[in-house]
């Protein structure tokens, strides 16, 4: 990779942001494609958000990824949404559009495309249960819900899953109240969508009875690194499906590349790049 004074920059923004898989990911993307381009991780503090975005616009950054826990908190900073952002109130991609910083969100859609590339689709009319009522909570019980799912979401504070009622969850509660737990027994699937598991806290797990769940369910997590959580390693020692955060990553930054550049990710490429980087312990 050479770079120079027409390089295009591109970046994750998290905290933390240091384990991130993107930048190779999307390296390797730009590279094949012959894309004069850079990408790099950003540890952005919550209270530099808004110097963030204003770095965006001061030194014309190509496009950002936005991950936790800024994927709500960058809205009002923006010039503009689209449609699905909108209606989420949380974005994962910035990119520039006639001038105007724009957010969108990839998340749901790539978590559909990823359940699709495992064959791991439910059915409409299934039971799901996200754990977790954040940025990523909300996209991908929408995405759910728009394939005619019945998603109900658990999270320890109620006040905020609430929001996720307008976006097409049937019911929300607490990990142990009735609702959450006899949606458990019926579920197709159970997406972890919360930080747990990840470090500083791999070895924990949300607060859900792996024995409470249906042999034909299948424990989704969005956690790529490590590449089996505890929540997915019980899982599978009863026997169930599972599948981690590789996928999702591969298959929403691929239609990131695809908004900010106009050309078709090489999808292959990005799924190697990640798998390589997570066997060779890049951080």
């Amino acid at each position: 990779m050479i770079l120079n004074g027409s390089s295009d920059v591109f970046a994750v923004w998290g905290c933390p942001v240091k384990h991130s898989a993107s930048p190779p990911m999307h390296n390797a993307a730009l590279e094949h494609c012959g894309i004069n381009g850079v990408y790099v991780p950003f540890e952005v503090q919550p209270d530099h958000l808004a110097a963030a975005v204003a770095g965006v616009r001061a030194l014309g950054i190509r496009g950002v990824n936005v991950t936790v826990p800024h994927k709500e908190a960058v809205v009002p900073f923006l010039d503009a949404l689209t449609p699905e952002a909108e209606h989420l109130g949380a974005v994962n991609t910035l990119y520039w559009d006639n001038g105007l910083l724009c957010g969108d969100t990839t998340d749901g859609r790539g978590y559909i495309a990823a359940l699709r590339s495992c064959n791991l689709v439910p059915v409409a009319g299934a039971t799901v249960v996200v754990l977790g009522a954040g940025g990523s909570a909300r996209s991908v019980a929408s995405a759910l819900a728009g394939i005619g799912c019945k998603v109900v979401v658990a999270n320890r504070t109620l006040a905020k899953a609430e929001g996720l009622l307008s976006l097409g969850a049937s019911d929300i509660g607490g990990y142990d109240s009735p609702a959450v737990l006899r949606a458990l027994a019926d579920a197709a699937l159970v997406v972890n969508t919360t930080t747990l598991g990840m470090s500083p806290n791999v070895g924990v797990i949300p607060e859900i009875d792996i024995d409470r769940l249906a042999d034909n369910c299948v424990v989704s997590d969005l956690i790529y690194r490590p590449d089996r959580t505890e929540l997915l390693m019980r899982a599978e020692s009863r026997g169930l499906r599972v599948q981690n955060g590789l996928e999702m990553l591969v298959q929403q930054g691929a239609i990131s590349f695809e908004r900010w550049l106009g050309v078709s990710a090489p999808v292959h490429v990005m799924r190697q790049a990640v798998q390589e980087s997570i066997q060779g312990g890049v951080k």
